[in-house]
């Protein structure tokens, strides 16, 4: 992030040199693939953390998956809770999110084609647990880890 900050700053000097430079960057992001690259380095979207799990999906910032009702998941994050996406119907979902009202948000809709069936999305927007089966394995774990104990206490 420090490079791209220094960069920027690189480019606004007004040398000859920073002007070459601002010209070529300009080149650059006047391509589809240029200004791509550089929406996702700025805005954080490239950004990965390792939260073990293994599935592609987690440590990534949440997919805005179409729900049913016709909203969008990302319509959901204004209220800074943590949402449990169920995109299965999966009754045991609800059941593990009951502890954690007023922190959790249950969010119901329908996968089509998204290649998971529940997702536990952080209060930062990003995946902290996935599952592409009807199986909750894992999803205790994660709630615990990132809301606590159900009981509002954290370890």
């Amino acid at each position: 992030m420090l490079d791209w900050t220094r960069a920027q700053v690189a480019v606004m000097r007004g040398d000859a040199d920073s002007r070459a430079l601002r010209d070529a960057a300009t080149d650059f992001l006047g391509t589809r693939d240029g200004a791509t690259y550089y929406v996702k380095r700025i805005s954080g979207l490239w950004q990965r953390y390792d939260l073990g799990n293994g599935r592609p999906l987690v440590g990534m910032t949440m997919p805005n998956l179409r729900l049913d009702d016709g909203t969008w998941l990302s319509g959901r994050t204004h209220e800074g809770r943590a949402l449990l996406v169920d995109l299965a119907g999966d009754d045991r979902l609800a059941a593990l999110a009951k502890p954690y009202a007023g922190r959790l948000e249950l969010v119901r809709g329908s996968s089509d084609g998204a290649g998971v069936n529940g997702l536990l999305v952080r209060p930062d927007g990003f995946v902290a647990w996935a599952s592409a089966a009807s199986d909750p394995a894992g999803l205790e774990v994660a709630l615990t880890r990132w809301l606590g104990d159900g009981t509002g206490r954290c370890d």
